[in-house]
């Protein structure tokens, strides 16, 4: 699986480091991926790491996925490759964006995941869920913190 984390005020991008780019953290400022030139492994499955939180591709935790530890956001989910993701509302078009099934906030903070309309999902910590089928292959963005 691939990992975005941030080590010594840099961040950490897990299998590639093109386009990765982040705030100081020992600032207080937030600390984002803008367009990582990122991947998300096809065959890894299971739970996060404790401290993560984790996109997958499919239901129950499953499929093609990418973990994110916490504190970290995503701001398009576009920006992260994923060849394996061809079943979702954005199709085949390569990447994560509109292609989460189901999620897992291993974290001690809440997450927000963004979808379509700019419609805003809290996660909250210790949880996990597939995501119900109204709002299935929505999300766009993941953002550590409270929803907007």
């Amino acid at each position: 699986m691939k990992r975005i984390s941030m080590a010594a005020g840099l961040l950490v991008c897990a299998g590639w480091l093109v386009g990765c780019a982040a705030d100081d953290p020992a600032s207080g400022d937030s600390r984002s991926v803008a367009a990582a030139d990122s991947a998300a492994t096809p065959d890894a499955v299971g739970p996060c790491t404790p401290g993560s939180v984790c996109l997958y591709q499919n239901g129950q935790q499953t499929g093609a996925h990418i973990e994110v530890t916490a504190g970290i956001s995503i701001r398009d989910l576009g920006a992260v490759t994923c060849p394996a993701c061809t079943n979702g509302t954005g199709g085949s078009n390569g990447t994560l964006d509109k292609q989460m099934s189901s999620w897992q906030n291993a974290s001690d903070m809440d997450y927000c995941w963004i979808g379509l309309g700019g419609a805003t999902h809290g996660m909250k910590p210790h949880t996990q869920n597939t995501v119900p089928a109204e709002y299935n292959d929505h999300a766009s963005s993941l953002l550590a913190g409270v929803c907007p």
